[in-house]
């Protein structure tokens, strides 16, 4: 539809959106009639892009495809603005705004909760390498000195936080 080819745009899209509708593909068909309400503006259509903008947010709603959902608000806004609704064009902007700040909110709790998760993943893994080198270092303690080794446990389990270890313990780990 970029090179202005509009009505070869929207007998493929109307296909496209057959084919996504058939297979329950609900994000899809969305994309379908937010891109055929996009060709519709282009060619003047407004009423006709109004019309594939409320059957795309009648399917968007209820599965909460709020990036769609926001998206059409904003196309909605700016075909009420061209037609002078402007009351129309406002609720429309306003939903649009809401809605984009929900999305980016939500988005940025996911990125500040996967930072944590790598954040400990590296923690836990930097404390395993120091655990790593300390059982080599009593490892080779026990092998040649023995005072060497129950002084290398001692430090080793108060480093861990763990005072209540007995021989078996140690023993089982060498």
């Amino acid at each position: 539809f970029e090179i202005g080819e509009y009505n070869h745009a929207i007998t493929l899209s109307n296909e496209a959106l057959t084919i996504r509708q058939e297979h329950k593909y609900i994000g899809g068909a969305v994309t379908n009639l937010i891109r055929i309400a996009e060709i519709s503006i282009k060619e003047g259509n407004n009423d006709d892009a109004i019309t594939a903008l409320n059957k795309g947010l009648d399917m968007a709603i209820p599965t909460s495809l709020k990036p769609k959902i926001f998206q059409i608000h904003k196309l909605l806004s700016e075909i009420y603005e061209r037609k002078n609704s402007f009351e129309e064009s406002l609720n429309h902007y306003k939903l649009y705004h809401q809605i984009n700040l929900q999305v980016t909110s939500e988005d940025n709790e996911k990125k500040v909760k996967n930072l944590q998760l790598i954040f400990e993943a590296e923690q836990t893994k930097k404390e395993n390498i120091i655990i790593k080198k300390q059982k080599q270092e009593i490892r080779l303690c026990y092998k040649t000195d023995s005072a060497c080794f129950l002084s290398a446990w001692i430090c080793f389990f108060n480093s861990s936080n763990d005072l209540n270890f007995s021989s078996s313990r140690i023993l089982a780990f060498i």
